[in-house]
């Protein structure tokens, strides 16, 4: 199924940021300061680029055009495999020294954050990947980076068959958290967000010397909890509170132990019984519901280690001062430990309307999903103590607690607990997603006289479920289109009072029937609201 969270909106918040025409159905960006580049990757066209004098024919076509500025300093060399869904890499050499150095064209909608950009380019080279330039204008969004020929430490150790011996990864832990602590510590601070193997850079074996990478998910002022509408983290390397959309510098910590275990034992922290790897949602299921463990770490020191930096409630796990005394010889205390043992008693809940036993949120919002009716009935009333119980056992739930507790009615109730449990997922009213088809459906069908189809406009209106729908997803169109279906419900009630009582009922039906209309006009209105 489609992701119905942003159908809703016509147009949305980064259609204007985004900078895009189509030529000949390939995106690409307007070219307003002289850029070369013409088509983003992708396209059914090889992409287009001016040549510079003395290049080989035998050189392979790049896949994207260097910006004048960049072009008249350096050759294009060749792409790079790391390319990907955030920005497209190529590895170029200046034209006088013959230096090589990455160029990264992010995509539309991709630009890292300009202020931990800023602070990147000022930093220590000794911990992060020297940034030559960075430029955010019109024409697009691009940097220079050093090259780290050696490559990332996800093909360095992949080299070595996935294990590294106790020295070597000592070596990679005192490097890596050497640099996250640098990080966190610059300026304002940044958090990385988006830690794992491919994004860490070695610059040489011999002495080890590694290197963060890769700063597109990076934010400045990481003291803060950063709250984002998309998270694009490898799973295999969240943190618990990430899925639920939150993450901070203590995030970093928790990827660096799951680097670490996957070091150590030669597998995913997230993986099946035989190390068989487990797909992205699994590993969000797992990490969510606290399925994970660390006992294959068969050195009791090293166990220590990981289950500090993998402990679940982001509060007590452990940071750069703990891992520092770790080294030393010491034993921090590993307080409220999230990793789970073979023995450790999963929880789940099993809703009283429902025969399935839920692990985790997501779970749990699918059962409204498919159980609306018997849902809504509880939520009604006295919701049950075990619900909000389990939800209290994952971070990020206190606004869902909050949201079941409330005297709100049961409709919008779970229309937002859906969108707080289940950030990815769709959203449901009764039996029918809230995107643009399905609602037109539902008009469609009320306005062709299918009473089920008219009920549930009605409700909608009577329940301002699009407010609550706009409140968690952000909605322009739906907030506005609310406030117009309210404020003609209002205007039809005031109108009707003073009618005698066979005309009151005669009058409302008359509403009613106009519903359907009101809905589509009420739409149609709020269209261009963001």
């Amino acid at each position: 199924m489609s992701d119905t969270r942003t159908v809703i909106d016509s147009s949305t918040p980064g259609d204007a940021s985004t900078r895009r025409e189509s030529v000949n159905g390939v995106a690409r960006r307007e070219n307003t300061d002289g850029a070369t580049r013409r088509d983003t990757p992708g396209g059914g066209d090889a992409p287009t680029r001016r040549e510079p004098p003395g290049r080989s024919r035998m050189t392979p076509a790049p896949r994207l055009n260097l910006p004048n500025s960049v072009d008249s300093q350096y050759e294009y060399v060749r792409d790079l495999p790391a390319s990907g869904g955030e920005a497209d890499i190529a590895l170029i050499r200046d034209k006088i020294t013959g230096d090589e150095v990455i160029f990264k064209y992010y995509k539309a909608g991709m630009a890292p954050d300009p202020m931990a950009m800023l602070m990147l380019r000022q930093a220590d080279p000794e911990h992060v990947v020297r940034l030559i330039d960075f430029h955010d204008e019109a024409d697009g969004t691009w940097e220079l980076q050093e090259y780290c020929a050696p490559g990332s430490l996800r093909d360095w150790v992949a080299a070595r068959g996935g294990r590294l011996d106790k020295k070597v990864l000592e070596a990679v832990l005192h490097e890596t958290a050497g640099a996250l602590k640098y990080l966190h510590g610059l300026g304002s601070g940044i958090a990385h967000r988006d830690l794992k193997p491919a994004n860490v850079l070695v610059r040489s074996e011999e002495p080890l010397d590694l290197v963060l990478a890769d700063f597109g998910l990076a934010k400045a002022q990481q003291a803060f909890t950063h709250l984002t509408t998309t998270v694009k983290g490898t799973w295999h390397y969240a943190a618990p509170e990430v899925h639920s959309k939150q993450s901070t510098a203590k995030s970093d910590w928790f990827s660096l132990g799951a680097m670490v275990y996957e070091f150590y034992t030669g597998r995913k922290l997230f993986a099946m019984a035989d190390g068989t790897e487990v797909g992205e949602d699994d590993a969000k299921a797992r990490c969510v519901a606290h399925n994970y463990t660390t006992e294959l770490i068969d050195d009791p020191r090293w166990r220590l280690l990981a289950d500090g930096l993998l402990t679940w409630d982001k509060d007590h796990r452990w940071g750069a001062n703990e891992v520092e005394a770790w080294h030393r010889g010491e034993s921090p205390e590993v307080k409220d430990a999230g990793v789970k043992t073979a023995s450790s008693k999963m929880v789940g809940y099993r809703p009283s309307w429902s025969p399935t036993l839920v692990d985790t949120p997501q779970e749990l919002a699918n059962q409204f999903r498919q159980h609306w009716d018997a849902a809504a009935s509880e939520l009604a009333g006295r919701p049950d103590p075990k619900m909000t119980r389990f939800l209290q056992g994952f971070p990020g739930t206190e606004d869902a607690v909050q949201v079941i507790e409330s005297t709100e009615a049961p409709g919008p109730k779970l229309v937002r607990l859906q969108a707080l449990l289940d950030p990815e997922g769709p959203i449901y009213f009764e039996d029918t997603p809230l995107d643009d088809a399905s609602i037109s459906k539902r008009i469609q069908a009320a306005d062709s006289g299918d009473d089920e189809a008219l009920d549930w406009l009605v409700a909608m209106v009577k329940e301002h479920v699009l407010t609550a729908y706009a409140e968690v997803t952000g909605s322009g169109q739906a907030a506005q289109a609310d406030y117009l279906l309210g404020t003609w419900n209002e205007q039809a009630d005031a109108a009707t009072r003073p009618l005698p009582p066979d005309y009151q009922v005669l009058a409302r039906q008359a509403f009613r029937a106009a519903v359907p209309e009101l809905f589509a006009s009420a739409l149609t209105q709020a269209g261009g609201a963001k």
